[in-house]
């Protein structure tokens, strides 16, 4: 999909991808109050600055539902003149397409984080969901 997206969108430009589940695994962490500290990014980011043309990079799309989580930490790894692009409204608005059909969406309240199965992981979610509204915690199936 997201490359389907840079050759729509951006056919002239380079484009440096780097994919890294260690990176989501940071967010998923931050989520859950852990503090991130720069050193455990810098290994994760390397290939961004290894990269033959790094020093013409200008922009850096957070294309991950994740890498938002991690806005201000990546900011501080990266020169001050890049842009950043975060994509977590634009994925939220996607999911709302592909799930508008379904009805159990019309039951959830505005304010409700639904999950499909009960975990003390998730609990342990509720102080960082509170600054964004949401105050209730649904477990669909289990």
């Amino acid at each position: 999909y997201t490359h389907d997206l840079i050759r729509e969108h951006a056919p002239d430009t380079e484009v440096i991808a780097v994919g890294s589940s260690e990176l989501v695994q940071l967010a998923e962490e931050k989520l859950r109050g852990k503090l991130i500290h720069a050193d455990s990014l810098q290994p994760i980011l390397a290939p961004f600055f290894e990269h033959p043309n790094a020093t013409q990079m200008d922009v850096l799309v957070l294309a991950c539902t994740h890498f938002p989580l991690l806005r201000e930490e990546l900011t501080t790894q990266f020169p001050p003149h890049l842009s950043l692009i975060d994509s977590g409204e634009a994925i939220a608005r996607r999911v709302a397409y592909l799930l508008e059909d379904h009805v159990f969406i019309e039951k959830i309240p505005e304010h409700k984080a639904v999950f499909t199965k009960a975990s003390p992981a998730i609990e342990a979610l509720r102080p960082q969901l509170l600054p964004f509204g949401i105050d209730q915690l649904e477990i669909l199936a289990d």
